[in-house]
């Protein structure tokens, strides 16, 4: 839970990494509904505080590794949540509706790998989106893929700036 000093308005700001690999789909829908559940704990704690703001007036930012695409349940589940939450970099797409094509893009022994896994989740009713930092294209990430030169990791940098919606 963060607080800023000069208005005291709240955030609770949340990081994780899910379990990879394909055929831990359930875990990573568990794993998630975990998070959702003690992120909501966490935030109601705070607002039972007799200094406290209501819960809902409490932003949350969630962030991570999902390894999950969006069609996985634990997406769903964020997506469907009663927090409110929004996926930050669908705002890259035309429509604001689709998340971008890939988030890594790895050679492995079995071939090449371009999925979405990695997610900043928002609340949609109390935080805006004010910028999110562009995916590289094809020819910026290279022939070789991630990790490279360029890019060090095997996952991309996401990146957004948001503010405080008027209460």
């Amino acid at each position: 839970m963060l607080r800023c000093r000069s208005t005291g308005r709240c955030v609770c700001v949340a990081v994780t990494h899910l379990k990879a690999r394909s055929g831990w789909e359930w875990l990573r829908s568990a794993q998630g509904s975990d998070l959702l559940r003690h992120v909501q704990n966490v935030v109601q704690k705070q607002a039972a505080d007799p200094a406290g703001v209501p819960s809902s007036d409490i932003p949350l930012l969630i962030c991570g590794d999902f390894n999950a695409i969006p069609t996985e349940e634990v997406y769903r589940r964020f997506a469907a949540s009663p927090l409110g939450l929004d996926s930050a970099y669908k705002k890259l797409s035309h429509n604001g509706l689709t998340e971008p094509a890939y988030t890594t893009w790895k050679i492995r022994p079995t071939g090449e790998c371009c999925s979405t896994l990695d997610y900043i989740w928002y609340s949609q009713h109390t935080l805006r989106v004010d910028a999110v930092l562009d995916m590289p294209t094809e020819e910026q990430i290279g022939p070789n893929r991630l990790p490279s030169f360029s890019y060090p990791s095997d996952h991309l940098s996401l990146v957004c700036d948001f503010s405080f919606k008027e209460t």
